[in-house]
Order: C-alpha cells, then sequence, then structure tokens
C-alpha cells in the first residue's frame, strides 16, 4: 500500500505465512535530503548515499547504511547493524543480539549491545558511549570529549590515535588489564590504570566486570 499525504510517502506491506513464496524487494530512490522512517519485520534494510534524518529499526533483519550526512537511529532485535562510510552529526545504534560495526565520524556516538559485538572505527568522535553486557568491544579512533565505554562479561579492545589527548581511566572487578602504550602519570595495579596520553584534556573512561582490558597505539 503506497500513501502520499502532502510531503510525506508511506509505503507499507502486510504479510501473510507463505513457505513458497519469493522474498518482497523494495527499491526507493529519494532526494538526497531527506526524513526518513523504516520500520521491518524480519527483511533487512539498506540505504546508501543520503543526508538527512534517519530513523531505521528491523526486528530481524540486517541494517546496511553507507555513505550517510545527518543524524540516524537504527535498532535491531537480532539483526546485524553496518554503518560505513559516513559523517554523522548524531547516531544512536542499538541492538539485543545482533553485531554492530561502524566507520566513519560522528559527533555524538550512543551504541548499545547485549550479547553482540561492536566495532567501531571512528575517525574523530567528538563524544561516545558504548556499552554491552555479554559482547566483545573493540574501539579505533581519537575521542575528542569525554567518553565511556562500558560491558560486563565482554572484553576491550582500544586502538587509540597517536594524536589523542585523553586522560585514561581503566578499571575491571576480575579481568585483566594489558597497556601498550607509554602514558603519561601511569599509574596501575591488577584491577585499575590511569594515565595521560598527549594534553591529557579529553577524560576517557572504561570499566568491566570480568572481561579484559587492552589498549594499544594505532
Amino acid at each position: 500500500q503506497i500513501v502520499e499525504d502532502g510531503n510525506i510517502l508511506r509505503i507499507s506491506q502486510q504479510l501473510t505465512p507463505c513457505f513458497f513464496c519469493d522474498d518482497t524487494l523494495y527499491e526507493i530512490d529519494v532526494p538526497a535530503n531527506i526524513q526518513i522512517e523504516v520500520n521491518s519485520i524480519s527483511g533487512d534494510i539498506e540505504a546508501y548515499n543520503l543526508m538527512g534524518t534517519f530513523s531505521i529499526v528491523s526486528q530481524s533483519g540486517d541494517i546496511m547504511l553507507q555513505n550517510l550526512q545527518g543524524n540516524v537511529h537504527a535498532s535491531s532485535s537480532s539483526g546485524d547493524i553496518k554503518v560505513k562510510q559516513s559523517n554523522l552529526e548524531d547516531a544512536t545504534i542499538e541492538t539485543t543480539s545482533g553485531k554492530i560495526e561502524f566507520s566513519g565520524s560522528s559527533a555524538k556516538m550512543l551504541s548499545k549491545s547485549v550479547s553482540g559485538d561492536i566495532k567501531i572505527e571512528n575517525d574523530i568522535a567528538s563524544q561516545f558511549m558504548l556499552s554491552t553486557a555479554s559482547g566483545d568491544l573493540t574501539y579505533i579512533g581519537q575521542p575528542a570529549s569525554a567518553s565511556d565505554v562500558t560491558t560486563i562479561s565482554g572484553d576491550v579492545k582500544l586502538t587509540l590515535s597517536p594524536e589523542s589527548n585523553i586522560s585514561l581511566s581503566l578499571s575491571t572487578v576480575s579481568g585483566d588489564i594489558k597497556n601498550n602504550i607509554d602514558l603519561i602519570d601511569l599509574i596501575k595495579n591488577p584491577q585499575a590504570l590511569s594515565g595521560k596520553l598527549g594534553d591529557g584534556t579529553v577524560p576517557l573512561n572504561v570499566h568491566t566486570t570480568s572481561g579484559d582490558m587492552q589498549i594499544s597505539l594505532r
């Protein structure tokens, strides 16, 4: 069903169960600068080369977003979410058991997963909050504003840009900490580590319960 309401176009389809039916594919060309809202139960969602505000929700399908500019909210229960080569102002990416992958830059990022892994390759992130329960978390980039990383049983691997100016604070209850960076004012014990990289003006706090942590330079 396609309904046009002023400058809003609504496309919807209600499917009945069918074991031998072909998949339905929608391919929609839209203006580059636009507001888009997409909801799907089990279908995959892809969007390319767009600028604007995007709300993308899928229950069990995968989400692929590439070369986007603007604001993105993407969420899935069991599907994977990939955001590639995008320059975003505000990014919120959430999944329950799917994986999250991001590459590009963002002024602000919130990324959450329960049991899926998270991998962020961010050129410069003004602020980010990354959290998982049992999934592993990998961050590669240069924080530019106060940021937080938390896991319960997942491992954390940070690969920081040598140009970073961070004040690093790591803590764990029962995990191990491995440091491969020559930090200024280094303080370390088996459950915690702190120190500065560059001028140390950007706080970066990392905490795990039982997950291990490793920090290195890119």
